[in-house]
């Protein structure tokens, strides 16, 4: 019998109604997004103000502040056109929070109304001085039930702070400490998102699970905006299918492209089920999959949706988009392994330092995982060995650049997961899953 185990919580629905006042809106020849935030993108006021009243109504508030950015000129830097493009970001967030939070015919965010805040909000960036982290321009899918768009950070009487989720709360963005206002270095940006239904290609296993399995976050800021303060985290809520819980909920780690991350625990609620079928009651945010994420400076707009843009899609460092896995066990190999050296150091087989790679099952670099060096002398006495103890990189490489010995002699080395209590400070993050051990190759000896 399937057993479901649920991580997810319904924040609203959508209600459908007929949108009133509208005027014609600017050419989408297919009914999809403008092109011109894709390539070329050329600043088009009227239809920044023509979507905004079909959004917003001629007398709102949202139509005022699109016919007073509209005085300025294109792409201009001036710090007010930049607040009114984020106020108008946050306006259409404002209205899509509304009427998923309510049921009633009053407040209710159609199908066209997303076409209209999607295309508004491609227009504002067509025109204001922004950055962005991705390739990403599928801002209607943004604003679908399963979507994430909110503003945060900006100056008083702005939605500063307060995690950033999806409409059905199955998908989130958190500031170190929750604090939006200090990562964003007192700035403002526009968070949005949207799950995958196709899984990486060639990423580790992500069997027996559904939900929200992919996700991809992105994120728009002013120009040539100061790096982010610190380390966000992205929570995803999943499905268990046909598994016991929890021995395999707490294997389950976040993967961005080419990169396992670290695993954290989790703050957002997953506690309902909008997929149906049964589920446990117990608040499972606990030890749900959540991954952190050293999150970069977004490249210039034209260079991240005109050409591939300076910030790498495929490093630890960039936004989108996320997937949840289970990389089975940590792989361990020696890149670099340990020859003869002295007291001072130890040194790899290339002169170099001595260098361990660690990955998932399937291959995927697996950053921070803390690993542990230890020696064994003639008579099979575990020592420990100075500088023994790294944690991966962002190509999954663990690095011993100070590594020592404690005694001259003869010694076989072993790298190893899960080290001895005490014997390694860092945070242990493949310690739920079993302790593997891998020889150096050869015996080396230590002289003086």
């Amino acid at each position: 019998m399937s057993r479901r185990l649920v991580a997810a919580i319904v924040v609203g629905i959508v209600v459908s109604a007929c949108a009133d006042d509208r005027e014609h809106s600017p050419t989408s020849p297919d009914g999809s997004l403008s092109p011109n935030f894709i390539a070329g993108a050329v600043c088009r006021y009227t239809d920044v103000k023509q979507y905004a009243r079909n959004l917003f109504g001629p007398n709102s508030t949202g139509y005022r502040l699109a016919q007073d950015f509209s005085g300025f000129p294109a792409n201009s830097t001036n710090p007010q056109a930049i607040k009114l493009a984020f106020d108008i970001f946050a306006e259409i967030a404002k209205k899509r929070d509304l009427a998923y939070a309510s049921s009633t015919d009053n407040n209710t965010f159609t199908s066209t109304n997303e076409l209209d805040a999607a295309n508004l909000t491609v227009q504002v960036i067509n025109c204001a001085a922004v950055s962005a982290t991705d390739q990403v321009s599928a801002f209607q899918k943004a604003l679908e039930s399963g979507g994430g768009y909110a503003v945060r950070g900006g100056p008083v009487g702005a939605v500063v702070n307060g995690q950033v989720t999806a409409a059905d709360g199955q998908a989130a963005v958190n500031a170190p400490t929750n604090n939006y206002g200090a990562w964003l270095s007192n700035g403002r940006a526009l968070f949005y998102g949207y799950p995958l239904t196709t899984l990486f290609p060639d990423g580790e296993s992500s069997a027996g699970l559904s939900g929200r399995v992919s996700y991809n976050w992105s994120l728009i800021r002013p120009a040539n905006p100061p790096a982010l303060a610190g380390s966000g985290t992205v929570s995803l809520c999943v499905v268990f299918d046909d598994v016991q819980f929890p021995s395999y909920l707490v294997q389950l780690r976040v993967q961005k492209s080419a990169n396992i991350l670290k695993f954290e625990d989790v703050e957002l609620d997953c506690s309902q089920n909008p997929f149906g079928g049964s589920f446990s009651s117990t608040r499972l945010g606990a030890r749900l999959a959540r991954a952190i994420a050293d999150w970069v400076t977004p490249a210039p707009l034209y260079a991240a949706f005109g050409t591939k843009g300076t910030s790498p899609t495929g490093s630890a460092g960039s936004f989108s988009p996320f997937q949840v896995v289970n990389p089975e066990l940590p792989v361990l190999a020696w890149v670099n392994p340990p020859a003869d050296g002295t007291l001072a150091g130890i040194p790899g087989e290339d002169g170099g330092d001595v260098t361990v790679s660690v990955t998932g099952a399937e291959g995927v670099a697996w950053t921070n995982a803390l690993l542990h060096i230890y020696g064994e002398d003639n008579n099979g006495a575990k020592v420990e060995f100075p500088g023994s103890c790294e944690e991966t990189d962002d190509d999954g490489k663990a690095t011993f650049d100070d590594l020592a010995a404690p005694k001259t002699g003869g010694y076989n080395l072993f790298v190893e997961t899960n080290p001895s209590a005490g014997v390694c400070s860092a945070d242990l993050d493949v310690n739920s899953f079993d302790k593997v051990t891998l020889p150096a190759p050869t015996r080396i000896n230590v002289r003086p």
